[in-house]
């Protein structure tokens, strides 16, 4: 299976996509856009966390199926 990289679409944005990862665990997370971390980092820390403020995202530099992607999941 080929790794699709999460991005906006029309009527969408990074907060929103970002959001949509409700279940827990690095396993549910969500590949992004290495080359918009800049975009991703700054989405969860203040729009994502002022919508949902009892979430907590992480995002981490990975490599899947090799590609070098922000992989960004729920901790709580």
């Amino acid at each position: 299976m080929k790794l699709e990289l999460a991005t906006p679409q029309k009527g969408t944005s990074w907060p929103s996509l970002i959001s949509d990862i409700e279940l827990v665990g690095e396993q549910h997370g969500k590949a992004f856009p290495l080359d918009k971390e800049t975009s991703i980092r700054p989405a969860i820390s203040t729009h994502v966390k002022k919508d949902y403020p009892n979430r907590v995202y992480k995002a981490n530099k990975k490599v899947k199926d090799g590609i070098r992607v922000i992989w960004v999941w729920r901790k709580a």
